[in-house]
């Protein structure tokens, strides 16, 4: 019997059409196993990271604390050897019976406690003789006086200071203010008290 060559053809290209969508579909597969394991990789690079960004935010704060537990320490051994001559005035004091030595070694002490506070960044407000500025002052009473000027403050009560610029301390003072304020109303009152005593003198006569 003869072959049919007529019908194989179809067959072929039906096989090689089948054989080309599984290769495609293979190649889709193997793409997907591919992504997969990026996505894998990314996230075991994610949980990585994390983990070491939470262990960095652990240390950091350790050292933080640490840096807060142990910032003054400079400051507190400048201040141990403040105290050391106190202490040592005090000793004198006991031992001498000398209160002008006593004043001038707590004089001494001052000095050096001042210097110590100076070099950590405190500063003193000026406040006497200065115009009232409630940024820096803090006024509890006005008085009338010609000795300052009126707005500006007359008496200190308490020192106020800053550290770094920035106040911790407000000054406590006592405002000027101008005397006529007081004595222009008095020399009114006087007048008129005068001018109605004269009214009455002349009704009884």
């Amino acid at each position: 019997m003869r072959s049919r060559p007529g019908k194989k053809g179809p067959r072929k290209k039906k096989v090689a059409r089948a054989e080309k969508k599984v290769e495609i579909l293979l190649n889709e597969l193997e793409a997907l196993k591919t992504k997969a394991r990026e996505r894998e990789q990314f996230l075991d690079q994610l949980q990585r990271t994390t983990a070491d960004f939470v262990n960095y935010q652990k240390r950091a704060q350790r050292e933080a604390q640490e840096w807060q537990r142990y910032a003054i320490s400079d400051l507190v051994a400048e201040l141990l050897r403040v105290l050391d001559h106190f202490q040592q005035a005090l000793q004198a004091a006991e031992e001498n019976r000398d209160f002008d030595k006593f004043v001038q070694g707590v004089k001494i002490v001052e000095g050096d406690f001042l210097k110590v506070l100076e070099q950590a960044g405190l500063e003193p407000i000026e406040a006497l003789g200065r115009p009232f500025d409630p940024a820096l002052h803090e006024a509890i009473a006005q008085e009338a006086t010609d000795a300052y000027p009126p707005g500006t403050v007359s008496q200190q009560m308490q020192k106020g200071y800053k550290l770094h610029g920035r106040v911790i301390r407000a000054a406590r003072v006592v405002v000027a203010k101008a005397p006529t304020e007081v004595g222009v109303a008095s020399e009114e009152e006087s007048a008129g008290e005068s001018k109605e005593k004269e009214s009455e003198s002349d009704a009884h006569l």
